[in-house]
């Protein structure tokens, strides 16, 4: 549970500070105030600087320390507030400056570094290490950031049969003497008292050892290549005997399928082994895999993880992925708009004529689909494009003159009331002189209630809040909310880390 202390009057200190920028800021989307927020540290005593620029001061800033604390107070915005946070242990911390004055708001974010963290290398690297006249030895340095020195380091080097270790030094060496999986730890603590560790497994391979079959020693070997980019571990001989005899999925998995999740690794860079074998332990077939891909390859911007994550949730099936990538390469779309098109029951032939049709008007493809879901079909949403092109009107003032019950031939003879239509200025065509004012466009305004109502449900935030992006942020463009959207937020309303 988060603790929140409340102060009613400015900072601690407010004054000129030269702190190392820990994040940038920008305006917040839809609230109109910038904050800028800078933080440093000294061992566990850290310094936030935040300014705020626009509304009206004072202002109300509530900071997130990121360690489960909070803190809000009123600050005039220039010169920085100065607030200072303690912290009771290292790590890295995810820290959230928000401000707010009236209806306004934005805000700024980070991540703290408090004391050291550590990697531990090795030389050779990966430590895969051959037996040669009995014995394999690795090199180990302790590669450490941030913290506060001297340091310290604590070696613990299992299964070593001798080793070198010194706690002033970064390096450390080990000698090993029969095959097998050990492991490498150290732990560094520096001069404020804060610690941070990391082990590294090393394999020791014994060529001369009998009873591993000798596909898994060469599989053994392969995989552990891929470490640690593409290779969760380092692998034995008998890691993957075990694999093969049914250690993982209780049958027998075979050394085939093994071997091709291999090759499959090198094709494809963003997964790892274990990845690619565990998409075909699920159920899939590497058919799929190669198809995610090749859509991948071609959209250039959409990661093969995302996409498989879309497919393992259910979220998006490979068919509705490829037709959404098809239409993304044709019309230069935006593919996760095509592919929400797709998820609210538009089938492939509707995807098309809805995006034909959308590209003819110059109107978004979302806006052509609300049409749709309200009866309006697409070769009506053209008609009406092609009368008001010969009347010099807009086309959504032709459409919502047909459907008030006008005959298009009767449409041509006359001239039909002025509305602006969806993404576009006024038209020059004259509204009928009926004594009555122009009346509202009763379908485009529901038309983008219903599409505000889809956005609000699957980002879960209110219809009022899309409503105001639409017409405020966004000058009317459903693109440009989407977007907004997608950048802020995961599905359900879950702010992304920035």
């Amino acid at each position: 549970m988060k603790t929140i202390r409340v102060l009613t009057a400015v900072a601690v200190l407010v004054g000129a500070l030269a702190l190392p920028a820990a994040a940038g800021a920008a305006p917040d989307a839809q609230g109109g105030l910038v904050v800028t927020a800078n933080a440093a540290a000294t061992c566990t005593e850290a310094q936030f600087a935040v300014s705020v620029e626009g509304g009206t001061a004072p202002y109300e800033l509530t900071i997130d320390f990121g360690d489960g604390e909070m803190l809000t107070i009123s600050a005039e915005g220039t010169p920085p507030a100065i607030v200072a946070h303690a912290y009771a242990a290292g790590g890295a911390y995810a820290w959230q400056v928000t401000a707010t004055s009236g209806d306004l708001s934005g805000g700024a974010s980070g991540t703290l570094i408090i004391g050291p963290s550590v990697t531990l290398m090795s030389d050779p690297f990966p430590p895969l290490l051959p037996l040669v006249d009995g014995q394999a030895s690795v090199a180990l340095t302790a590669e450490v950031a941030g913290g506060t020195a001297p340091f310290a380091y604590t070696w613990t080097l299992d299964g070593a049969s001798t080793s070198t270790t010194d706690p002033g030094s970064p390096t450390a060496s080990a000698t090993y003497t029969a095959g097998g999986k050990y492991s490498a730890s150290v732990v560094v603590t520096d001069g404020c008292g804060l610690s941070a560790s990391d082990t590294l497994a090393i394999v020791v391979d014994d060529p001369l050892a009998e009873g591993c079959h000798p596909v898994a020693e060469w599989l053994a070997d392969a995989v552990s290549s891929l470490f640690p980019q593409q290779a969760e571990q380092l692998y034995t001989c008998e890691d993957i005997y075990g694999y093969f005899t049914g250690g993982l999925t209780g049958s027998q998995l075979g050394f085939g399928i093994m071997r091709h999740a291999y090759a499959l690794a090198e094709a494809i860079p963003d997964l790892t082994w274990e990845e690619i074998l565990d998409w075909k332990l699920d159920g899939s077939g590497w058919g799929q895999l190669v198809q995610l891909q090749r859509v991948s390859e071609a959209l250039g911007e959409v990661g093969i993880v995302e996409l498989i994550e879309r497919v393992a949730t259910g979220e998006n099936s490979l068919g509705d992925i490829r037709s959404a990538a098809r239409i993304a390469l044709r019309y230069e779309a935006d593919f996760a708009a095509a592919l929400d098109l797709l998820a609210g029951g538009a089938s492939n032939g509707e995807l098309g004529q809805i995006y034909r049709t959308a590209s003819e008007l110059g109107i978004d493809p979302a806006v052509v689909s609300g049409y749709q879901e309200m009866g309006v079909r697409a070769v009506e949403l053209q008609q009406a494009a092609r009368v008001a092109e010969r009347l010099g009107a807009d086309w959504a003032s032709v459409l919502e003159a047909h459907a008030a019950g006008e005959s298009w031939g009767s449409i041509r003879k006359g001239e039909v009331e002025e509305a602006p239509g969806p993404g576009n200025s006024q038209g020059n065509g004259q509204a009928q002189d009926n004594g009555q004012e122009p009346k509202k466009n009763e379908i485009q305004n529901e038309v983008n209630l219903r599409l505000a109502e889809q956005l609000a449900a699957k980002y879960g935030l209110t219809i009022e809040a899309v409503q105001a992006m639409f017409e405020g942020t966004c000058g009317g463009d459903w693109g440009c909310v989407r977007a907004t959207l997608r950048e802020q937020y995961s599905s359900h309303g879950k702010p992304k880390d920035k």
